[in-house]
């Protein structure tokens, strides 16, 4: 029966190879990167290796991050191995280019096609495939098990919203849970929902969230406090990660807080390169004065766009307070803990179903203020600023959940060793 039903999902794939196609087009209108390198995406173009694959799938930008402490560790650990890391965006590419080099290979990831993923797997030959958190693809895994490669699960998360999307096809999921060799999960809660959609017991092991164990490069506050020196003494807030939907809210919060601080700079982060045109158009609608990254290395005006990828740590060092995006609108959110790192206030909104328990733990500490509008926008900022000792205490706070939660990364080597 489950091969019946990974049967009738390829060939629903099958059938939306057009609309597939015409998606890749349009994101390629905003993102020309989108329009190249299709031959991987199919499959039709594969690294040639030699000896050895150990393969992580990262998918996009936040989980090739959180990935790279373990990619290295492994590397480290398997000198005579090919490391072979795909992505599914253009930006988790530049990613793995920018932190990697040539220490790996790279390329994306084919849909999930059976004679895309056959014919790739059957290629590379994994001995290990290591996946990021939740990317259950059927025939990916069908494929990997069927070269026996081992297949592990790594810093993996089930919100309860994707729980309950698994669990109406409960014979495909539960093929896949079980065609894993193990599952390093984040939390009990995330534990308990992957046990109920199928996941032996035995192969889940609770580890933590290795996001805690970010690893700050040395040039990160260096570049910084570069940057601080050409600002001066400005205020300076970070929106971070910023979606469709959310960048209005910003900017008029930011219109507001330059009545208390006249001098106060947003440094505006989107998530996606695609909309780079369309938020810094909507910051020139607005009647302030916006520079873009590209086109003024230091910030200035009152809202600097940062149209680059890659520098998100140096502009969380840089900043005095933090506004993670993703949560004034039903995405998710995205991780707080790379502000925190540096003991930078922070506030999110409250659609966090993403980051649910790294979230609560920061709430429990009084360590991050939830936020729904831009008047709550406007009073975080003005109080942090008006206050530098509260600012101060909900930094120091953050830092001190980070420290509290570390040594996920270890457990994770362990189960991967085995």
């Amino acid at each position: 029966m489950s091969g019946l039903h990974r049967w009738i999902y390829s060939l629903l794939l099958y059938l939306l190879i057009p609309i597939e196609i015409l998606r890749l087009l349009n994101r390629s209108r905003k993102a020309p990167l989108y329009r190249k390198r299709w031959a991987e995406r199919f499959g039709f173009k594969t690294p040639k290796v030699n000896g050895d694959v150990i393969w992580f799938h990262t998918v996009s930008v936040g989980e090739t991050l959180a990935a790279l402490p373990v990619i290295n560790a492994v590397r480290e650990a398997n000198p005579d191995t090919v490391i072979l890391v795909t992505t599914m965006t253009p930006t988790g590419s530049e990613q793995v280019k920018n932190r990697l080099g040539d220490n790996v290979l790279h390329c994306y990831a084919p849909n999930d096609l059976p004679h895309s993923m056959s014919r790739f797997i059957g290629t590379i030959k994994p001995s290990r495939l290591f996946i990021m958190e939740k990317e259950l693809w059927p025939n990916m895994l069908h494929y990997a098990k069927k070269n026996n490669t081992r297949i592990v699960l790594m810093n993996a998360r089930m919100s309860e919203k994707s729980a309950r999307a698994y669990a109406r096809f409960s014979t495909l999921t539960k093929t896949m849970l079980q065609s894993l060799d193990a599952l390093a999960v984040q939390t009990a809660e995330d534990a308990e929902r992957f046990i109920q959609l199928g996941a032996p017991q035995e192969k889940v092991t609770i580890i933590g969230n290795i996001k805690y164990d970010l690893k700050i490069p040395l040039e990160v506050p260096q570049i910084a406090a570069s940057l601080r020196n050409d600002i001066k003494e400005r205020p300076i807030w970070l929106a971070a990660s910023t979606h469709a939907g959310e960048d209005k809210i910003l900017i008029s919060a930011h219109q507001q807080l330059l009545q208390d601080f006249p001098h106060a700079l947003l440094i505006l982060v989107p998530r996606h390169p695609e909309r780079f045109n369309d938020v810094y158009a909507k910051c020139q609608k607005s009647g302030l004065q916006a520079f873009r990254r590209t086109e003024e290395a230091t910030p200035q005006g009152q809202v600097y766009l940062a149209d680059t990828m890659g520098e998100i740590l140096v502009f969380c060092a840089l900043a005095d307070a933090v506004f993670v995006g993703g949560s004034l609108v039903s995405h998710g959110g995205h991780n707080c803990l790379e502000a925190v790192a540096f003991k930078t206030p922070v506030m999110s909104g409250p659609h966090d179903f993403n980051f649910t328990e790294v979230n609560r733990q920061l709430c429990e500490a009084q360590a991050l203020a939830v936020v729904k509008s831009d008047n709550e926008v406007y009073l975080q900022l003005k109080t942090w600023f008006e206050n530098d000792a509260e600012a101060k205490r909900s930094g120091e706070a953050g830092y001190q959940v980070v420290l509290e939660n570390r040594g996920a990364l270890d457990k994770l080597l362990k189960v991967l060793e085995n």
